[in-house]
Order: structure tokens, then C-alpha cells, then sequence
């Protein structure tokens, strides 16, 4: 049996075909618990694997960026980022997370620390881990207006069904609505 084709509507949401409905898949919060589980696990003590480089990024950071880097970096490095302090307040970066789809590392890196720093400010009793988990796939997780392609919708979905919790993303919004025929 073939699998239900998906639809992307307004490069934001998923549809998605079900037995007696439709599920609507909002991308972004769907990435994000799926992103979010996986960072979590990472840094739980699961394997991260990092994507080199091809050619490494020197990245001048702020003083307070390049601080928090050396702050956190053993957990960076188990999300899989490879950094090597070149000196304040300069990083190298050797290699990203392998689920990172963002073109620019140094930019992603620049904003998710500055981010981080954000959260741990306004929440300082929460767990670094938390904290480290929820920024990342908050920042990783594709945008509203990004296209995917059928193969990336896929996965999504599939990914998105394989979390512990389906239903919402780390801030509690909901990732998906099913709507039964009798209502359309």
C-alpha cells in the first residue's frame, strides 16, 4: 500500500491524510519537540555525531558569548558542536550538529548562545540541560515559510509521531490538529 500523499500549505503547515480525517501539522513546533527530544538525549549521554566542516569557521564572539562557550562547552560539544577557543573572544568551529540545517554555523552559533544566555537570566534554577535543549531546537527547528520537499515532510511526520510527546512543543503549543471528515 502506497503511502497518503502530504500537502504543505502556506509553507507552514502539513496536511496529512488519515483514516476518517486529516491531521494538520504545524512545521515549526513539530521540528521543535522532535529537535528538543533529540538534543535532551544527547545530552543525556546519548552518541552526537557532528558534521565537519569543510572548511573551519573562525568566529569572533562577545565577551560574554566567548564566556559562555567555555561555561558550556563539554555540553556543546555532546549536542555536536566541535570548538576550539582560538583566544577571547574567538571560537573556531570545526563541526556542527549533524541535524542542524542551517547554512551559516557561525550565525546560528552567535544567535543560539545569545539566546541561551536569555534563558538562563530569566530562568536560572532550570537545568542547563533544559535550558541548552530547548534554545537549540528552538533556533534549529525549520521556520514557517520554509519549503520541504515530500521526502522532508516524511520524515517529519514520521519523526514527529516517534517523540514521547507528539501533541506539543517544549513551550507547550500544540504541533498538530486532527480534523474528522464529519467536520470538513
Amino acid at each position: 500500500m502506497a503511502e497518503p500523499e502530504l500537502w504543505q500549505l502556506h509553507r507552514t503547515y502539513i496536511l496529512a491524510p488519515v483514516r476518517g480525517g486529516l491531521v494538520i501539522i504545524d512545521q515549526h513546533a513539530a521540528h521543535e519537540r522532535i529537535l528538543y527530544e533529540a538534543a535532551l538525549a544527547r545530552l543525556e549521554g546519548a552518541i552526537a555525531t557532528a558534521q565537519q566542516l569543510l572548511f573551519p569557521a573562525i568566529v569572533d564572539l562577545s565577551r560574554s558569548q566567548f564566556e559562555l562557550v567555555l561555561e558550556v562547552g563539554p555540553w556543546l560539544k555532546q549536542l555536536g558542536w566541535d570548538l576550539a577557543p582560538l583566544g577571547p573572544p574567538t571560537v573556531v568551529i570545526h563541526g556542527a550538529p549533524s541535524d542542524l540545517r542551517h547554512d551559516t554555523p557561525a550565525s546560528f552559533l552567535q544567535d543560539f548562545l545569545d539566546a541561551l544566555s536569555d534563558r538562563m537570566t530569566r530562568s536560572p534554577h532550570e537545568d542547563i540541560a533544559e535550558q541548552l535543549a530547548r534554545s537549540y531546537a528552538c533556533h534549529a527547528a525549520v521556520r514557517a515559510g520554509d519549503p520541504l520537499d515530500p521526502a522532508e515532510m516524511r520524515a517529519l511526520v514520521d519523526r514527529l509521531f516517534a517523540t514521547t510527546r507528539p501533541h506539543g512543543d517544549p513551550h507547550g503549543r500544540v504541533t498538530f490538529v486532527r480534523l474528522d471528515l464529519d467536520e470538513l
